[in-house]
């Protein structure tokens, strides 16, 4: 954003001032202060802005005359709908209103479709936050942005947004999907050239663009009704129905947030919002969660209410009243979709008690009704009224509705309670017999073949044994049948726990087996084996438990080989640092399996293998990272200690990269071996040449520097600083050897270039001398040795050179130059007196003698001067 201010008043003389003031400032027929200041420095974007909608409507009219098929009345009318959705019915200087850029952006796509496509690339948005601004000077109210549009060079109107929460959160999607930012600039876009699609001469923004915009303002509107719930305390709400309406908008916003997040067309990037989507549902989660709770505390207390006053509002005049049941069922039916959201489990419970026995109450009222309109007593509704009753749970209702009953049981003809419960106790323990009967065949047919599976349901003969312990009175056999239900029901229940424990451990992924509870399960499995009668069932159980014991067991072993034998990460294991003590258990948890002697030996020794295994390369790695975060070089017999520890490992992972690292330690190590070996011969050669011993070879200077390169390149280390620094001394001897030899060699070169092309002397020439000289100073200075002689043969060498060079200068020269002469005179002076100094030094020192005799006689030269004899 940019914080504009500033003031143009320093700027004018106070003559000025008056003439500028005497103009009309913030109305659309004279000038406005934003047109003053931009035309004052010299801004002259701003100074064509187009305030008010007769300006806007005449620059966008002539803007548009490319427009074919549309007259100026349908171009005036599409701009006046599309300035009244930016600015409103008022004009822009005269409007105080903030909008929403979300019913901004249609009027700009509107506009954006009447342009041409260059202007429309061309557009300009920029976001201003300011508290006073430096346009209009009005005062911003925090939370406000100010939006500057300018096309073809024109500034539209500024435009105060809202920048609450949803609002920015909607900018910010239309910037980021369909906007760039302008050359850098902070608060300065355009639109994305890669989001508009040309047609002819016009533009559009791409679909994609469209779609993810529209997406992203409803989520804004999404999320801000979320965070306005979620702000809002929690209340306390009696009134149920208000609840439910509060529980369904809970709902609403989950589900619409949801959906929004899941989106699956392509063109909408769902991802962008998904963060902010997720932190607001856990948020309005929490704050349903918190109002849910408060609405369980308020319902606990109308439960209460409804138990107490249930009874007093059902019984009129001494009977159960049909429409006062209906009232309260009425009442209970319309919360029951939310009963487990709006009580607690206990009161829900209640009243799904309640409930059920007012359809009881109803059954009861319609007998009484019937025994006041009926002259026969109603024999079968009783008798079924009873046996309903006796099936039923007992709840709040239950004092009630036997009350009744017992009223009703008072008028009933003689002994017809006793034979109705007789002939009941036949019928129901006659409906029991055949269901149990076929079931305790099918459990024979299970104990003896473990072949098959049951397909009883638990529930089934869990019902079984409900119906023997309701059997009513008088029922024969009643507690054997009891007897004979529950052992059938407690065989079918045990049988169908064994074969699902059994199923999960043999159908169990790799990946859990570590943390499947072995130890509860196999104990779980034996506990309920036992419960079974002595069968080929059970004694097959019993192999297959013996048998998932061993599995599992040996399975974990198998994973921890796995992960002993994986491979480093940076030099560490990734097995866990427990890993000893984690192998350690399960080889004490051998001995508790059901095998052999020598298998449980074999498996133990197996372990134990393992766990060495896992501790010998966990020392090869404490002593590689000794060596590789150290970089530290290695003797040769503690590579070979390593990797004979590492021969003694099986094929795995973890070895490759152990013997990786240690080959390439070794490696490290040659390297270095070579290259002292190497430096070691080289120096020995330099010193040899330094002392005299031997005579000087380029070869040397090669060798050492490519020596050198290969040091500097070892990975670092205390070896490689000290090879360095013996190479640094040697480099200083080699140094001062390359010195002495760049002596002797300087003469050589000079003497290539001493004469030109017509063989008279070149600039060179004098040059020579000096050099010659200083060899001759250094020569004497030497010790007599091989290295000696080679110098001494060169400098003679180039001294016979000289000579011959003096000789072809001489014959080269002009003719009757008696001062070109003189000058190679005294050359030859320089030369004789030069070789005269190095008699006894230079080896062909007899044959300069007579090429200096013969210089001077063929061209006449004088013999040494009296002076110079005697100097």
């Amino acid at each position: 954003m940019i914080n504009r201010e500033g003031s143009y008043d320093e700027l004018l003389t106070n003559k000025k001032k008056e003439t500028l003031m005497s103009m009309t400032i913030g109305t659309t027929s004279g000038v406005n202060e934003l047109q003053l200041q931009a035309m004052l420095t010299g801004q002259l974007k701003e100074a064509t802005h187009l305030e008010g909608w007769e300006a806007f409507k005449n620059f966008f009219i002539k803007l548009l005359n490319h427009l074919p098929g549309m007259n100026l009345e349908d171009k005036e009318k599409n701009l006046r709908d599309i300035y009244n959705m930016i600015y409103g019915e008022k004009t822009a200087a005269a409007s105080d209103k903030t909008h929403s850029i979300e019913t901004l952006w249609p009027a700009i796509e509107r506009l954006i479709h009447l342009m041409e496509g260059d202007d429309v690339r061309a557009m300009e948005f920029e976001l201003i936050s300011h508290n006073v601004s430096g346009m209009t000077g009005q005062l911003h109210t925090p939370g406000h942005l100010t939006l500057v549009i300018r096309v073809d060079d024109h500034t539209l109107p500024e435009i105060a947004l809202s920048n609450s929460d949803m609002h920015h959160e909607m900018l910010s999607n239309v910037l980021t999907h369909n906007m760039t930012s302008k050359d850098g600039a902070p608060g300065l876009y355009q639109l994305d050239q890669e989001k508009l699609i040309s047609r002819g001469s016009s533009v559009e923004l791409a679909p994609a663009a469209v779609m993810s915009t529209s997406h992203g303002f409803e989520v804004a509107r999404a999320l801000e009704a979320s965070r306005v719930l979620v702000q809002t305390s929690v209340k306390e709400i009696s009134n149920l129905d208000e609840q439910i309406a509060q529980l369904d908008h809970y709902q609403k916003l989950i589900a619409d947030l949801t959906q929004l997040r899941s989106v699956q067309d392509p063109d909408v990037r769902t991802e962008l919002h998904s963060e902010f989507i997720d932190n607001e549902l856990a948020a309005l989660n929490t704050h349903r969660q918190q109002q849910l709770e408060s609405h369980q505390r308020l319902n606990h207390e109308f439960v209460d209410t409804l138990v107490e006053e249930c009874a007093d509002d059902l019984l009129q005049g001494g009977l159960l009243c049909k429409d006062a049941i209906n009232t309260k069922q009425s009442l209970l039916s319309t919360f029951t979709p939310h009963m487990d959201t709006l009580f607690h489990e206990a009161d829900n419970h209640r009243l799904q008690q309640i409930q059920s026995q007012l359809s009881l109450a109803y059954k009861v009222a319609d007998l009484q009704a019937q025994l006041q309109s009926s002259e026969s007593f109603p024999q079968e509704p009783f008798s079924n009224l009873q046996v309903a009753m006796r099936q039923a749970e007992t709840g709040p209702l239950t004092t009630l509705l036997n009350t009744a009953l017992n009223a009703i049981r008072q008028i009933a003809p003689h002994n017809i309670a006793r034979e109705e419960i007789e002939a009941q106790a036949r019928h129901a323990s006659g409906r029991l017999l055949q269901p149990l009967e076929e079931a305790e065949t099918t459990m024979a047919k299970l104990l003896s073949d473990p072949g098959i599976r049951s397909d009883m349901d638990s529930k089934t003969t869990e019902k079984m044994v409900t119906q023997a312990t309701r059997l009513p009175p008088f029922t024969p056999d009643k507690m054997t049948l009891i007897s004979r239900a529950e052992t059938v029901h407690q065989q079918n229940v045990t049988i169908s726990k064994i074969d699902r424990l059994l199923s999960e451990g043999l159908t169990l992924a790799d990946h859990n087996v570590l943390d499947f509870p072995r130890e509860r399960v196999i104990y779980e499995l034996q506990t309920l084996n036992t419960q079974l009668p002595e069968s080929q069932r059970k004694s097959s159980y019993q192999l297959q438990i013996d048998e998932l014991d061993e599995g599992l067991l040996r399975r974990k072993v198998d994973i921890w080989q796995e992960r002993v034998g994986s491979m480093p990460e940076a030099g560490r294991s990734p097995a866990s640092g427990n890993a000893v003590q984690a192998l350690t258990a399960l080889k004490d948890k051998v001995q508790q399996l059901t095998i052999s002697g020598q298998g449980k030996s074999e498996f133990k020794g197996f372990i134990a293998s393992l766990i060495t295994q896992h501790q010998v390369m966990e020392s090869v790695e404490a002593t590689l990272r000794h060596y590789i975060e150290g970089n530290k070089y290695a003797i040769k017999d503690v590579v070979n200690d390593l990797a004979g520890k590492m021969s003694a490992i099986g094929d795995c992972p973890r070895k490759h990269a152990l013997m990786e690292h240690i080959t390439a330690l070794q490696t490290k190590n040659n390297e270095l071996d070579t290259i002292y070996k190497e430096f070691a011969d080289v120096q020995q050669k330099i010193t040899a040449v330094a002392r005299f011993h031997a005579t000087w070879s380029e070869d040397l200077v090669k060798t050492f520097s490519n020596l050198k390169t290969q040091a500097q390149d070892l990975p670092g280390g205390e070896p490689k600083k000290t090879l360095l620094r013996n190479m640094a001394a040697t480099e200083i001897k080699l140094l001062e050897v390359q010195h002495l030899e760049r002596i002797f060699s300087e003469p050589g070169p000079l003497l290539a270039k001493a004469t030109e092309a017509n063989g008279t002397p070149s600039p060179h020439w004098p040059q020579v001398f000096p050099l010659l000289d200083q060899a001759a100073a250094t020569l004497k200075q030497l010790p007599e040795s091989t290295r000696t002689s080679g110098l001494a043969t060169r400098l003679g060498n180039d001294t016979n050179n000289a000579l011959n060079l003096l000789k072809g200068m001489i014959a080269a020269g002009p003719e009757g130059d008696k001062k070109y002469m003189a000058a190679r005179e005294d050359e030859y002076k320089h030369l004789r007196d030069f070789i005269s100094s190095m008699a006894g030094y230079l080896p062909n020192g007899n044959v300069l003698t007579n090429a200096v005799k013969d210089i001077k006689h063929e061209n006449n030269f004088s013999s040494r001067t009296l002076r110079e004899r005697f100097a």
